[in-house]
């Protein structure tokens, strides 16, 4: 059981039966998916395909990501990345340890970005199958991004920054 793929399907169910009932009335449909927030719970499968893909660390995607946005357009030409935010650690400096764990979560939420992408995308397959699409204004809208709670090291226990119990790397 996914929760992300369990609203997809309550919102294919939903529409499908409106439109089943009053093919011509709008409608209105707000899926609020719990990605990236904790738990990070994408399927193992997700996971694994992200294997590595983060062990040059953060400062090198930092880099790989802005040369892209640069050759996309993005950003223009000459734009240089800011420094790491205060109390940030340049990937060189961190122990082996660090490093092995920090590439993981990294593996874990980008896995859950592409899980929930995949939801959307089957959202929008099920418009596109039902004719609905080019009457549907569909937007996706994001907060800010990964918490602050977590700090530097993330949080298993995100209970445990509400409690003031602190992690270890161990």
């Amino acid at each position: 059981y996914h929760l992300s793929a369990d609203l997809v399907d309550h919102a294919i169910e939903w529409i499908s039966g409106l439109k089943a009932v009053a093919p011509s009335r709008p409608f209105f449909t707000y899926l609020a998916f719990g990605a990236t927030h904790s738990p990070h719970h994408a399927p193992a499968e997700h996971i694994e395909a992200y294997r590595g893909a983060f062990d040059d660390g953060w400062d090198a995607i930092r880099a790989e990501t802005l040369a892209t946005q640069v050759e996309l357009g993005i950003v223009p030409e000459g734009t240089t990345l800011p420094g790491l935010n205060p109390g940030g650690t340049a990937w060189a400096e961190l122990s082996a340890d660090e490093q092995r764990l920090f590439a993981r979560q990294m593996e874990v939420y980008a896995a859950m970005v592409t899980h929930t992408d995949e939801q959307i995308g089957r959202l929008l397959d099920y418009l596109d199958r039902a004719e609905l699409r080019d009457d549907t204004l569909v937007m996706v809208l994001s907060d800010n991004g990964a918490s602050a709670e977590g700090a530097q090291q993330g949080r298993l226990d995100s209970f445990g920054y509400v409690n003031g119990v602190p992690e270890t790397l161990e």
